[in-house]
């Protein structure tokens, strides 16, 4: 029986031998690697090594079991599940910076340590006055921004370079610059440069820089350049200011509206430049203005009250600020019709004559002229001439009998009268030829001119060139109008009876309102510009109208060569022009012939405004 025992046992253990026990062995990977072997069946008990191989740029880190052998054995007990863990390699990015600026990075790790292939932006940003100059270390490069490609430990510097560049700026005139930086490179800066004027002058122009014509231009320089640049400030140029140590034809200053250079802002009431006289009372180089201020508006009715003179400063600009002060201190004229600038008393100041017609109603009582003597520059005191009443429209001043004084010659129609100055002191002759009835006639007479008839206009100005001063005269010329006429008066120092040479009227503008002289052919004698209107006899009527009349000496006598100096010598609108002037105003090397244009287009007193160039010889009508 026992030995049945064995043998039944040793039969089972050949029966187990044949038929082994067998387990399931399944394996797995992350991305990045392989695992070694593949899964299967193992026999119990068996002894497997699994091994976790990594693709480039990945790590192998554990196996799902928590080991971190590599390769690992195990032996088979039962069914098993594995899987090899994968992870990207990382390495660390360093920055570091020489001079003043920053760096960012657009793809931030907290460990510091990028996936290998990660791409990394990196932005230069430099300080203030700093500017960016490139990348080195393992990477060489002046891109900003730069991209980095991370696949190995990188150490990557940016520089910055302080921005240092010379530039000496040299300012002539009044003015300052101002400079500012518009944008950095790495080779250079860009910088903009505007000059700024001071009150009175303006930017003329920089030297050193090529076409810079601006006042705000751009310069670049480079970081180690230097630059020497100009530039140059003038003084605003002054208007026209009147040269009153001359007769009162060479002083006096005019205004119109397309100079747009001299008054700006001018009051609403600054409708009449017979009203007005443009001077430098102060001598700051700018023209002020004064202006008698009349008060005409109901004269013809017989009724009139004075005013106060209008005092305006001007300034470089040309805007005018009415002076508080004087515009208090003096009575204005009832009609003004003239005024002048002149040193009546030698102190080195300009002084002002205004004259006036008065109520202008029969029987045309007139009114008394007055001299606003200069005190300083800042300040007035007057002389009326109280007793020398007349109908005046002309007035001029001169040194007639050179003894150095400026003198004044007062014409009311065909009456005249010579204010015979001695440093400002006034001795009054009456012409004994021609009276006026409405003057008191304490004043000495004799006889200064030829028979007079109808005078509206006259002017001190030595047409012969022979050192005296000689009164061209004219105002009513047309026929049945008290003989009137237009001539030149030759003076001899004492009087003007020299000689009389007459001028020729124009049919239907028989109404001289100004005259004018200029040497239009360049013979060296000046041509007459006379500045006409219509007279009764024109269809258009009484002051109505507009014509130029241009006269020439030839064999001894003034003829009319109108035609020949000028394209455009009339017009027929309602309204006449005032005074007439010939100047290069505009400094364009051309001389232009135009006439004062104080009045808005709007105003009842609006004048015509023309002008002409002088083009070869003949003053061309300007259109624009």
């Amino acid at each position: 029986m026992n030995s049945f025992k064995i043998l039944f046992c040793f039969l089972l253990l050949v029966s187990c031998s044949k038929d082994p026990v067998m387990y399931n062995v399944t394996i797995s990977s992350t991305e990045g690697g392989t695992v070694s072997p593949q899964s299967g069946s193992f026999e119990e008990g068996s002894s497997v090594t699994f091994t976790a191989t990594p693709i480039a740029e990945y790590l192998f880190t554990k196996w799902s079991n928590g080991s971190t052998q590599n390769p690992l054995v195990l032996t088979v007990t039962s069914d098993l599940t594995l899987q090899a863990t994968f992870t990207k390699k990382q390495y660390e990015l360093t920055i570091s910076k020489e001079g003043e600026g920053t760096v960012s990075e657009r793809v931030i790790n907290t460990g510091k340590g990028y996936d290998s292939g990660t791409k990394v932006e990196l932005t230069a940003v430099p300080a203030g006055e700093w500017v960016f100059a490139g990348w080195s270390g393992d990477v060489t490069s002046n891109d900003n921004p730069l991209q980095v490609t991370i696949s190995s430990p990188k150490n990557i510097k940016a520089t910055f370079k302080k921005i240092e560049y010379s530039l000496d700026i040299t300012i002539i005139g009044n003015g300052q610059i101002v400079q500012s930086i518009k944008s950095i490179t790495g080779s250079g800066v860009l910088i903009n440069l505007t000059a700024l004027a001071e009150e009175c002058w303006e930017f003329k122009n920089w030297s050193g820089i090529e076409n810079a014509n601006n006042n705000s231009i751009e310069l670049m320089l480079g970081l180690s350049e230097e630059k020497t640049i100009e530039v140059e400030f003038i003084e605003k140029e002054k208007r026209n200011v009147p040269q009153f140590s001359k007769t009162s034809y060479e002083s006096r200053t005019y205004y119109n509206r397309n100079i747009n250079q001299y008054l700006t802002n001018l009051p609403s009431w600054f409708n009449d430049p017979l009203d007005a006289v443009v001077i430098d009372y102060n001598m700051d180089g700018n023209l002020d203005v004064v202006h008698s201020n009349p008060n005409y508006g109901d004269s013809f009715s017989g009724i009139s009250t004075r005013n106060k003179i209008l005092f305006y400063d001007g300034d470089c600009n040309g805007n005018l600020t009415l002076n508080e002060n004087l515009s208090n201190k003096f009575l204005g004229l009832i009609h003004g019709r003239k005024g002048l600038v002149g040193d009546y008393n030698n102190d080195g100041f300009p002084d002002i004559f205004l004259a006036g017609a008065g109520i202008d109603k029969d029987p045309f009582p007139g009114e008394y002229p007055v001299i606003l003597f200069n005190d300083g520059g800042n300040d007035f005191y007057e002389k009326r001439f109280n007793d020398l009443i007349g109908f005046w429209h002309t007035a001029t001043s001169g040194d007639y009998d050179n003894d150095g004084d400026q003198d004044i010659i007062l014409i009311s129609q065909g009456v005249t009268y010579i204010l015979v100055n001695n440093g400002g002191l006034f001795e009054i002759i009456r012409d004994d030829i021609n009276w006026d009835s409405r003057a008191i006639v304490n004043y000495p007479r004799k006889t200064i001119v030829p028979r007079l008839n109808q005078v509206y206009t006259s002017e001190l100005y030595d047409i012969d060139k022979d050192g005296y001063l000689d009164l061209i005269v004219s105002g009513h010329d047309f026929p049945d109008d008290y003989q009137g006429e237009s001539a030149i008066l030759y003076g001899n120092g004492t009087n003007f009876l020299k000689s009389k040479k007459s001028l020729p009227s124009v049919s239907g503008f028989g109404i001289c309102v100004d005259i004018d002289f200029y040497d239009i052919n360049g013979d060296g004698i000046d041509e007459i510009i006379l500045n006409r209107t219509g007279d009764p006899k024109n269809g258009g009527g009484f002051y109505m109208g507009w014509k130029v009349q241009i006269l020439e000496l030839i064999n001894g006598a003034y003829i009319d060569s109108t035609d020949k100096y000028i394209d455009v010598s009339y017009g027929t609108e309602s309204n006449w022009m005032y005074w007439l002037h010939i100047s290069d105003y505009d400094n364009d090397g051309k001389i232009e012939l135009f006439n004062d244009d104080l009045q808005t287009e709007t105003s009842s007193y609006a004048r015509p405004y023309r002008e002409w160039e002088l083009v070869n010889g003949r003053f061309m009508l300007k259109t624009d």
